[in-house]
């Protein structure tokens, strides 16, 4: 009877080591590597009265202008973001509203990219239709949009 427990013993540690001969496993060790995607790329232009970048333009004073005018301001477009930039030129909030169609604005921006921390000289141009009429007085704003 004392033999009992130990053949129980034996044929269990038997049974165990045939049992896993039958038995295959793998250990693979694995690193985690975290990744975040990068931040959104920063798209900024500042508007400067010339290259040294001291004194920004917030407003463009016109003057006076006569029917069939036209006047000339310049300025300097840097871009200030971290990715090259395009530039588009619009217009809005016209006061009168009629102003708009007596008048039209351009620039000579030539349409190329701008690197980074690079600027442009440019220059906007008002021109008066000579059919304006009526109007004394007029205010728009001039919007400038980057792209990169």
């Amino acid at each position: 009877m004392k033999r009992t427990p130990l053949l129980i013993l034996a044929l269990t540690l038997i049974i165990v080591a045939v049992s896993a001969v039958g038995f295959d496993y793998w250990r693979i060790a694995s690193k985690v590597r975290i990744e975040y995607p990068p931040p959104p790329p920063t798209i900024k232009i500042g508007i400067y009265t010339n290259s040294s970048c001291v004194e920004s333009v917030s407003e463009i004073d016109w003057g006076t202008l006569y029917p069939g005018g036209m006047k000339t301001c310049y300025g300097y477009v840097r871009n200030e973001g971290d990715v090259p930039v395009l530039l588009t030129l619009s217009t809005e909030t016209w006061n009168p509203p009629e102003a708009e169609q007596y008048m039209a604005l351009n620039w000579n921006y030539s349409g190329a990219q701008i690197p980074v921390t690079t600027g442009i000289n440019v220059e906007f141009q008002l021109t008066v239709f000579s059919n304006c009429s009526g109007i004394t007085s007029f205010s728009f704003d001039i919007v400038i949009t980057a792209e990169g």
